[in-house]
């Protein structure tokens, strides 16, 4: 186990060096929008940047990195997604604009290399279950707002998600299937409307609200830009 700066080129350079596979999951996911919108995308892109190009320099054979449903959906709303759909950059809010540049610039190192290693690039839809961790991240934060309905009102609007569990079998499968080679995997178990969250308020008995928005509403809600709207998915 190994400390290592993620902003700090040289450092990456000595971590990789005998490594033969790598898992790339560091990137920043909060929920709402940022304090500083440049900050959040420029952390993700350079993060992945740094982390590929040691890994090129010192031959690593294989790279897993995680995007997200993120760099997919926004400007595709309605539309029947798959792993060769992209996200519309000019209709991102930020965490997706933050996933869909870093996911793209792996690809493009990938090209810029000659394909000199393998990638494969797993893009979950929000991911739950089970934590080692006891720090609260965008995940957490918006199971607190489930639980508590922290939502001014609720929005009648579904949300993908998948266990834990599987993704990280996800990445264990990338990395030992050669066919995975050069593939984005989208990830979802199934999709559950916001209200479908009962079992969360039944548990807790927190105050909830009873105003519910319109889908159309829910849509145009600025505050729920992190939510995603009715998937359909191939």
């Amino acid at each position: 186990i190994v400390e290592a700066d993620l902003f700090d080129r040289d450092a990456w350079y000595e971590v990789t060096k005998g490594c033969v596979y790598i898992l790339h999951l560091a990137s920043p996911f909060i929920l709402g929008k940022p304090k500083n919108e440049e900050e959040l995308i420029n952390t993700a892109v350079q993060v992945t940047i740094n982390v590929i190009t040691a890994a090129v320099k010192n031959g690593v054979k294989k790279i897993v990195i995680t995007s997200s449903i993120a760099a997919m959906e926004p400007g595709n709303e309605g539309e029947l997604l798959n792993e060769n759909t992209w996200a519309d950059e000019t209709k991102c809010p930020p965490y997706s604009k933050s996933k869909l540049k870093a996911e793209k610039a792996a690809w493009e190192l990938w090209e810029k290399s000659g394909r000199k290693f393998d990638l494969v690039s797993i893009n979950p839809c929000l991911v739950l279950g089970p934590e080692f961790q006891v720090t609260k991240g965008g995940s957490e934060e918006f199971i607190v707002k489930c639980m508590t309905m922290g939502f001014t009102a609720i929005p009648e609007t579904q949300i993908g998600i998948v266990d834990v569990r599987d993704m990280a079998f996800a990445h264990v499968r990338a990395l030992q299937t050669p066919a995975a080679n050069g593939k984005r995997y989208l990830l979802i178990s199934k999709a559950l409307w916001i209200e479908e969250f009962d079992a969360l308020r039944a548990e807790f008995e927190p105050k909830a609200t009873s105003f519910r928005l319109t889908r159309w509403a829910s849509s145009c809600s600025k505050s729920l830009e992190y939510l995603m709207p009715k998937l359909r998915i191939k």
